[in-house]
């Protein structure tokens, strides 16, 4: 309840996805979180791609990383972002 009290605090709007809706050959790869997070970035930036808002999928996992690159799904790796962000603050 607390998490809930604090994203709804912060305006944070949840979204999942139903895995009868997901995409199969996705799912049998990556599993249902894997590819609920996949599914959840193409939805948005469809949604979303006239208020050029960016959606980005961080990731440490190399088939989460191909998968997106597949879906084109806009990727990176979680250190690299990491790594600029740390870099940015110096």
């Amino acid at each position: 309840m607390i998490v809930q009290t604090e994203m709804h605090q912060l305006n944070f709007k949840e979204d999942t996805r139903h895995l009868v809706d997901m995409d199969t050959g996705i799912l049998t790869n990556l599993g249902s979180v894997d590819t609920s997070i996949i599914e959840l970035a193409k939805l948005h930036t469809k949604l979303h791609i006239e208020s050029h808002k960016s959606f980005i999928v961080l990731t440490s996992d190399s088939g989460v990383f191909n998968r997106c690159m597949k879906e084109q799904v806009s990727v990176e790796w979680a250190k690299d972002r990491i790594e600029k962000f740390i870099y940015k603050s110096l």
